[in-house]
Order: structure tokens, then C-alpha cells, then sequence
């Protein structure tokens, strides 16, 4: 099922980008994201970025991760975040499909983000500000055997107010059209100690800024 409104589209990625996509996506998921290097984003009374070259690897984040919570009173949002993921089959796959959806911007094409939340990661309600480059956000899922009371559902507030739910599930996506809306969303709390919620991200800008 593909939900379509006003500033997204969520739902199952074969039916919107095609039959191989999950073929492609399982390549992605079954790498060991425990060898990766990774930063810890966090952020303290707003969203911002963090520093890209501070990565570790994924044992030193995860304690560093647990010394922000102890340490940090108000905190927003924590996750960890591998900038250097590179995977250029799934971009060659899914821009041709992004593309005719908006055929009047030419896309900037880079590759996507690793992100990965595990226990006690969130993100509280918020926008991502103003990005007059930006052309839409791109979420693909990958993690398996994901159950309600794992946590870490996404939460979008559409421009009638109303919350929908999107699953982190393998296989499911989500795209936050930039150019139509700009909505609130939030990732609930991971309350199971052995869940890894994955994720790439691509945001894609506009070619020539």
C-alpha cells in the first residue's frame, strides 16, 4: 500500500519503485553494521548537525552514546549516524522513479547515510527548518523482525494536524517532499535492548547550488 499526501508518500518500496527494490535493499541489510565506523548525533535544544570527521568505531559510539544520556539534561534527539556510506546501486535504482515523480528538478545525486538506532535513540517532534536546495528526504528501512513494542516508529503531523504512523520495517519507505511541505515528524524512543532500527537516508538537493 502507498499513502500519498500533501509533503510525503510512505509505504511499501517494490510497489512504488519496482519488484527488484527489496532484491536491492537485502544487499544493504545484510552488511554488518557492527564493523562500521560511526558518529554520534545528538542535539541539544535544537536540531543541528555534528561533526562528520569525529567517527569511531561502532563499540566507542555506543559508549559514547550512553555517557550523552547519563551526562545531558534536555536532550532532543541521539542516534548514530555513518557519513561515509556509499551505495550506488540503490541510488541508480530509485532516482529514475524520483525523477518522474518530479520531472521539473534536476537532482543532485550523491550517496546516502547510514543511520542507526539503537537502545534509548529518538527524535523528539520537529521540522528540519528551511532548504531552499533541498528537494525531498528519502528514508529506506532495513531492519527485520520489528515489533510494536520495540519502539521507534516514525510519527509525520500532515498539514491537517493529523499523525500518521510509519513502520520501521524492512522493505518499507518514506519520502518528505521538501518542495510541497515542510512537516513535523519524531522517531519514538528504541525500548529493546536488542534492536537495531536501520536505516539509509538520502537527502537529495537541487543540481547547481
Amino acid at each position: 500500500m502507498i499513502l500519498r499526501d500533501t509533503g510525503y508518500i510512505f509505504g511499501n518500496g517494490n510497489e512504488f519503485f519496482g519488484p527488484e527494490y527489496e532484491t536491492i535493499l537485502r544487499k544493504v541489510a545484510d552488511e554488518d553494521y557492527q564493523s562500521k565506523r560511526f558518529c554520534v548525533f545528538y542535539s541539544i535544544g535544537k536540531v543541528e548537525n555534528v561533526d562528520r570527521t569525529q567517527m569511531m568505531c561502532y563499540e566507542d559510539a555506543c559508549k559514547a552514546k550512553e555517557q550523552i544520556i547519563r551526562e545531558k539534561e534536555n536532550l532532543v534527539q541521539i542516534w548514530l549516524y555513518n557519513y561515509e556510506y556509499q551505495e550506488r546501486t540503490i541510488i541508480d535504482y530509485v532516482y529514475p522513479k524520483l525523477e518522474s515523480v518530479w520531472p521539473d528538478y534536476k537532482f543532485l545525486k550523491n550517496g546516502f547515510e547510514f543511520a542507526l538506532y539503537n537502545k534509548d535513540c529518538f527524535i523528539e517532534n520537529h521540522n528540519d527548518g528551511n532548504h531552499n536546495k533541498r528537494i525531498c528526504v528519502l528514508i529506506c528501512y532495513l531492519s527485520d523482525n520489528w515489533s510494536k513494542e520495540m519502539g521507534g516508529e516514525l510519527y509525520i503531523t500532515d498539514l491537517n494536524g493529523k499523525k500518521i504512523e510509519v513502520e520501521p520495517k524492512f522493505g518499507n519507505f518514506v519520502i518528505f517532499n521538501f518542495k510541497e511541505a515542510n512537516l513535523q515528524h519524531e522517531v519514538k524512543k528504541i525500548l529493546d535492548d536488542n534492536f537495531a532500527r536501520r536505516s539509509i537516508i538520502q537527502i537529495i538537493n537541487e543540481e547547481g547550488y
